[in-house]
């Protein structure tokens, strides 16, 4: 019986440590995990922690990054002067100093733009001087395909520059003021501006001119100019004038009358293909000394109004072409023109088909579809041209219902007086020439 009690005791006891056991150890896991999740919330602290410092330091990055290129630039140099780039904003602002063109492939081919083509916007902040050795040509902006503005022209030092040749030729800007550009040691103005497409504004109204004898192609090609102001343009040195408005498509009036032509000698194609150029003053300009007037105002399609008739000529050998498509002029007066020297028109082309032939008289009035009244002179070397059925003077000209020699008219058809006589009595068009 002890030994039972003793059991049951041991029992007892036993049963009631198993739950201070399971409660033990209950709280004891309890401890652990709490102690774990504390931990582990420690760590997930401490984690997040971690991230965000880490995202705010790329943001910081980023910002940095951004701050950089929008602030930041490349400092260069090209020919000795000093530039600044900015990338984002594609920018080039050149700072004062001196740039010097070497001249050679090096100048023609690059320019200031050498190596950022890309550039968009064009600035000056400080006074720059260009130098060019050897008076060699300075193609400067050449490469300037893609810019549009430029700013700070009043800063650009030319006073040193010869020559102008090709100066702004091809580029995209649309808006040029030279007001302030010293060129009164320029002698050539070769393609300064040519076909310069973009261009709408131009401003040389101050431009010094006075030692300028070439002019060729000054303004040729430029796709949007609809106004030009070159009153105040001294070319009483001038030379040669080729190509100077040609292919200048919006122009639709144009005053040289205050050029001085004194010293020309080539004027070939001077206003070519203007096709809204409606009417050109030139006042009494003295050619003496050109050669040839070929082509001055071929395919003018609008033009209406040219005053030559005030012209001094002389030593002409060709009017190829001159009017050739000018199909807006209803009255021409051509008795001026001194064509005694032409030796095209000494031969006889009676024989010569009418469309095929463009020299002498015939290529100088061809094509001009709305002409109704001319006016010839005895220096148009009259006596000289095969007068026949197939005149080259007259061949192409049939809206013609009027043909006057000076005051002598007589309004009977097309009909002629002329003292001395012209040779016998021809048809031409069905009109009568006496």
């Amino acid at each position: 019986m002890k030994i039972s009690k003793y059991l049951l005791l041991s029992t007892t006891i036993l049963g009631l440590m198993n739950p201070l056991v399971a409660l033990a150890d209950e709280q004891s896991n309890i401890g652990s995990n709490s102690s774990s999740q504390s931990s582990s919330e420690s760590i997930n602290k401490n984690n997040h922690k971690s991230t965000q410092k880490n995202i705010q330091q790329n943001n910081n990055n980023v910002d940095a990054q951004t701050n950089k290129a929008t602030s930041e630039t490349e400092d260069a140099t090209v020919n000795g002067l000093p530039y600044s780039y900015d990338a984002t904003t594609k920018t080039v602002t050149y700072h004062a100093g001196t740039y010097t063109a070497n001249g050679g492939a090096d100048v023609v081919n690059n320019g200031l733009l050498e190596d950022i083509q890309n550039a968009e916007h064009v600035k000056f902040d400080g006074k720059v001087k260009i130098i060019a050795n050897n008076n060699d040509t300075i193609e400067l902006f050449t490469n300037s395909t893609k810019a549009t503005v430029i700013e700070g022209m009043n800063n650009i030092d030319t006073s040193n520059l010869t020559n102008f040749n090709y100066l702004f030729a091809e580029t995209s800007y649309e808006s040029l003021d030279l007001s302030n550009f010293d060129s009164s040691q320029v002698v050539s103005f070769w393609g300064t501006f040519y076909h310069m497409r973009n261009l709408k504004s131009l401003d040389v109204s101050h431009l010094d001119t006075a030692n300028g004898k070439h002019f060729d192609r000054m303004f040729s090609g430029m796709g949007n100019i609809k106004e030009l102001d070159v009153s105040n343009f001294n070319t009483s040195n001038g030379v040669s004038f080729t190509y100077m408005f040609a292919m200048t498509p919006y122009i639709s009036n144009l005053d040289v009358s205050n050029f001085d032509m004194a010293n020309a000698k080539t004027v070939t194609s001077m206003f070519s293909y203007d096709a809204s150029l409606k009417t050109v003053k030139t006042g009494a300009w003295d050619l003496s000394h050109v050669n040839a007037l070929n082509s001055m105002f071929r395919k003018d399609t609008s033009l209406t109004s040219v005053d030559i008739e005030n012209w001094t000529t002389g030593q002409l050998i060709g009017v190829r072409n001159m009017f050739n498509g000018a199909s807006s002029i209803k009255k021409l007066d051509i008795s001026k023109i001194d064509m005694t020297n032409n030796e095209m028109l000494t031969l006889d082309h009676e024989n010569i088909e009418s469309d095929t032939y463009t020299q002498g008289l015939t290529g100088m009035l061809a094509d001009m579809s709305q002409l109704e009244e001319l006016k010839i002179g005895p220096k148009n070397n009259l006596n000289s041209v095969g007068w026949g059925e197939k005149s080259t003077m007259l061949v192409c000209l049939k809206r013609v219902n009027k043909i006057s020699m000076g005051i002598n008219i007589m309004g009977i058809g097309v009909t002629l007086v002329q003292d001395p006589p012209i040779p016998p009595l021809v048809k031409i068009h069905g009109h009568q020439l006496i």
